[in-house]
C-alpha cells in the first residue's frame, strides 16, 4: 500500500487549485480494506466529499479538524476485476488561497480593502505554500483475513508561492519567475452543464470550474450513483403519475426507486445491504426527498443504517405477505417523524437501536414470533407503546425494559 501523487508530474499549481493524492494497492484483487490516518500540513484543505472511489469499493471519513489528520476507511463492497496495482481512492486536496474582495472592519486598516495578492507580491511579504501530508498509520486486511501495516512520508506538490520572497529571488531563475509572477492564482469561474448520474458514476449540478487551474471551484450538488430510468420520450417515468427520480442497487438482489412523490421503494429479493453509515447509502444524495418507504415482499432482511436518519419520512410500509425475518443496527434509527409501524408477522429479529430516536413513534406492532431484540432498540423513542402477544418474548423485554406495552392474544 502506498499514497501517492495522483499526476506527479505537477509542480508549482495554482493557490486555490485542487491536487489528487492517490491511495494506491499494489494487488487491488486481494485487498479486503483499508484505514488509513493521513496529516495533512495545516494550509491545505480535505475536500473528501468528493473523492473518486474505485468500482466495488466503499470510503468514508473522518477529519480531526485541530490536526487535519482524516481517517479514510475504504472496504470492499462488489467486485473489482483490476490485477495488480491500481488506485483504491482519489482524494481531493485544495491548496491554501488569500482570502479577498472584503473590506477590513477593525484595527489601522478599518475601511481599507483587502490586501490583494499582488500588492503582497511587490511588498515581497509572501511565504512558502504546498501540500505535504504524513501516513501516521494504515492497516490494510487481504481477502485472506491476513493484515499489514503502513506509514510513512506522503507526495509532496509545490504552489506557484513555493519559496520565500528572499529565497526566489536570490538565484537567477526564481528572480525570473519573480518578474513575470503576478503573485498568486484569481479563479476565472465557470458553469459546467450538469451531468446525469449512471450506473457506476456520481452526477451533479451547479458544478463551477476554472480553465486556468483545471481546477473544480465549486463542486455544485452531488447526485449519487444510481440507474435512470426513462420512458420512450426520453422523461424519468415510474408507476401512475409519480415519475423515478433515481432507482439502483441496494444489494445483491434487492432493489431501490425513489420517485417524485418522496416515495423509496424496496423491490427485488434477499438482504438489502450493511453500510458503514448512513452517509454512504446509496439514497444519500435524495435524504430530504424521501417521504415515506415501502419494503416489498421479497426482502428478508434490513441492513445497519440502511434507513436511518431519513428525516422527512413520515410513513414505513411492508408488502403483503413480507418474507421480513431481520432488522439490523440502526436500521431505522433517528426516523423521528414516523408515528405508526406495523412489523410483519414473518420478523424474528430486531437490532440495537433498529428503532432508536424516533422520537415521534408512538405505536409498533412486534409480531408473536420474534425471539431477539437487541439492548436499547428503542431508545430515544420515549412515546412508544409496543403491541406484543401476551407471553411472547417480546413482551417479557418490554417488561425488563421499562417500556410501555400493549398485551394482545396473540
Amino acid at each position: 500500500m502506498k499514497v501517492a501523487a495522483h499526476d506527479p508530474s505537477l509542480d508549482k499549481i495554482k493557490l486555490g487549485s485542487v491536487w489528487y493524492a492517490d491511495i494506491v494497492a499494489t494487488d487491488m484483487q486481494q485487498v479486503q480494506s483499508v484505514v488509513v490516518d493521513i496529516d495533512l500540513n495545516n494550509m491545505s484543505r480535505w475536500e473528501l466529499d468528493h473523492m473518486r472511489v474505485a468500482l466495488g469499493f466503499t470510503a468514508t471519513y473522518t477529519v480531526q479538524d485541530d490536526e487535519n489528520i482524516a481517517t479514510i476507511v475504504i472496504t470492499r463492497t462488489g467486485k473489482n476485476d483490476t490485477a495488480g496495482e491500481g488506485t483504491l481512492v482519489s482524494m481531493p486536496i485544495r491548496t491554501w488561497e488569500l482570502k479577498t474582495g472584503y473590506t477590513y472592519e477593525s484595527g489601522t486598516k478599518n475601511g481599507k480593502p483587502a490586501f490583494t495578492y499582488k500588492q503582497f507580491r511587490d511588498m515581497k511579504e509572501f511565504w512558502p505554500v504546498d501540500i505535504s501530508m504524513e501516513i501516521d498509520r494504515g492497516l490494510v486486511t487481504f481477502v485472506d483475513g491476513t493484515t499489514d501495516t503502513f506509514s510513512g512520508e506522503g507526495p509532496q506538490v509545490d504552489t506557484e508561492s513555493y519559496k520565500m520572497a528572499k529565497d526566489m529571488i536570490s538565484t537567477v531563475e526564481g528572480k525570473a519567475y519573480y518578474d513575470v509572477w503576478d503573485g498568486g492564482h484569481i479563479h476565472t469561474a465557470a458553469a459546467l452543464p450538469d451531468q446525469a448520474a449512471t450506473c457506476t458514476e456520481d452526477g451533479y449540478t451547479g458544478r463551477t470550474y476554472c480553465e486556468s487551474c483545471n481546477s473544480v471551484v465549486d463542486w455544485g450538488t452531488a447526485i449519487p450513483a444510481g440507474t435512470y430510468l426513462f420512458g420512450e420520450d426520453g422523461v424519468l417515468v415510474g408507476p401512475g403519475d409519480a415519475a423515478v427520480v433515481a432507482s439502483g442497487s441496494c444489494g445483491e438482489n434487492a432493489t431501490w426507486t425513489l420517485y417524485d412523490s418522496g416515495m423509496l421503494e424496496i423491490g427485488g429479493t434477499g438482504a438489502v445491504s450493511d453500510y458503514e453509515s448512513q452517509l454512504v447509502t446509496p439514497w444519500v444524495g435524495y435524504r430530504d426527498q424521501i417521504k415515506s418507504i415501502e419494503i416489498g415482499a421479497g426482502i428478508t432482511s434490513i441492513g445497519r443504517y440502511a434507513f436511518s436518519h431519513l428525516y422527512e419520512c413520515t410513513s414505513i410500509t411492508f408488502a403483503e405477505g413480507s418474507k421480513l425475518e431481520k432488522i439490523e443496527v440502526t436500521g431505522f434509527y433517528y426516523d423521528f417523524q414516523v408515528t405508526s409501524v406495523v412489523l410483519p408477522e414473518t420478523v424474528r429479529s430486531i437490532g440495537v437501536l433498529a428503532f432508536g430516536n424516533m422520537y415521534g413513534l408512538t405505536d409498533l406492532y412486534v409480531p408473536q414470533g420474534v425471539s431477539m431484540i437487541g439492548d436499547n432498540a428503542f431508545r430515544g423513542s420515549g412515546q412508544v407503546t409496543l403491541s406484543v402477544a401476551a407471553g411472547s418474548y417480546a413482551e417479557l423485554y418490554a417488561v425488563n425494559q421499562n417500556i410501555a406495552h400493549i398485551s394482545r392474544d396473540k
